[in-house]
């Protein structure tokens, strides 16, 4: 770990020195940044890469338009791991209509433990995988602060030598080989932030179904809905001091392939657990987060978060629940735009997880 601290501040040092900062242009009503892409995490260690971010209105003369951003990034990491992610939300039309967009192509390595509660953290397969994936979604206001809309999703992964007796091998879940996941999805959602990046006030609610079919293309055929739920308090008249809150819930139905599964840990939701540790047909979480600038650029963040997961409703064991809480520090790298540098330290039942990286959590 402190071979890993020593690269990050060196290559931190490096990166601000060489950052490049375009101003924003009144006329176009636009600014960018490149940055360094600089991540450390359980799942894929120390990702570096670089990171452009386009901050722009979609049409510069319309006063009341929110504005868009894309924020293209190319990496790679120390374990053979590398890729690219777009991920994008427009706004057009005084916010009539937005489009979300994410568009992402990797060659990476993930672990599997197996499913349910009820698995040992210190026994897993590693497996090698790579995938394309596209998810985008555009809506249309219906009234304030709703929104209506359908979208498309698809995910395709090619999964490699298995280990050979391993937990994989032996659960043969679905998928295992390799799948693809394409499928229509339907969206409500209530928008009320007052920013998409870094939010200090108001509420996100996003409901969202898919239908899997082999006549959309997928492998398998399954359903999946899905809760986010995310509400913002400020606790003063200053930037950064905030009660946040998410519930998180993913229903899946039908032959569902074990990588689609709903789950839990990583660095967005039950901080402390490698992401997928927990998965199941259900999957349920709760997190809270405090936030607050402690002078200048700098900020600290206190969260807790439980979780919990199942093959069934009435199979939900309140027992089994999953408990995390950790501290973090931010530093405002592009304060106009709200995105903070993030580092985060999470603890788990018997597990934990440090998180650097670019934005929140949620």
């Amino acid at each position: 770990m402190y071979y890993y601290i020593k690269i990050i501040y060196t290559t931190i040092l490096l990166g601000f020195s060489f950052c490049i900062h375009a101003q924003t242009d009144s006329t176009k009503q636009y600014n960018w940044e490149i940055i360094p892409l600089i991540s450390v995490s359980p799942e894929v260690g120390l990702l570096l890469g670089v990171n452009p971010i386009f901050n722009f209105k979609t049409t510069p003369e319309d006063t009341l338009l929110r504005s868009s951003f894309l924020s293209p990034q190319v990496f790679g990491t120390f374990r053979e791991q590398y890729g690219i992610q777009i991920p994008g939300n427009l706004f057009f039309k005084q916010n009539d209509y937005s489009l979300d967009l994410m568009i992402s192509g990797v060659n990476s390595e993930w672990r599997y433990y197996g499913t349910g509660n009820n698995v040992d953290l210190d026994k897993y397969d590693r497996y090698r995988f790579r995938a394309l994936s596209i998810d985008i979604a555009l809506l249309r206001k219906v009234m304030k602060n709703v929104y209506a809309g359908a979208g498309y999703r698809f995910n395709h992964q090619d999964i490699f030598t298995p280990p050979e007796g391993g937990i994989l091998e032996t659960d043969r879940p679905v998928g295992y080989r390799g799948f693809t996941a394409s499928a229509p999805a339907l969206l409500l959602r209530w928008e009320s932030r007052d920013n998409i990046l870094n939010a200090y006030r108001g509420t996100f609610l996003n409901l969202r179904g898919e239908l899997h079919r082999n006549a959309t293309g997928s492998t398998h055929s399954f359903e999946v809905l899905t809760v986010d739920f995310r509400h913002y308090i400020p606790l003063s008249k200053r930037p950064y001091h905030v009660l946040a809150f998410q519930l998180l819930h993913q229903a899946t139905f039908g032959r569902v392939p074990f990588a689609e599964l709903g789950m839990q840990g990583g660095s967005a939701i039950q901080r402390g657990y490698f992401a997928g540790a927990y998965r199941d047909r259900y999957s349920l979480a709760f997190q809270m987060e405090y936030r607050q600038m402690l002078g200048g650029k700098l900020g600290a963040v206190f969260f807790v978060s439980t979780g919990n997961v199942m093959p069934a409703y009435d199979r939900l064991d309140l027992n089994e629940t999953t408990f995390a809480a950790g501290i973090g520090l931010r530093f405002a790298l592009i304060s106009q735009n709200r995105i903070n540098l993030r580092y985060d330290h999470a603890f788990g039942n018997n597990s934990q997880g440090q998180y650097f990286g670019i934005g929140e959590a949620f």
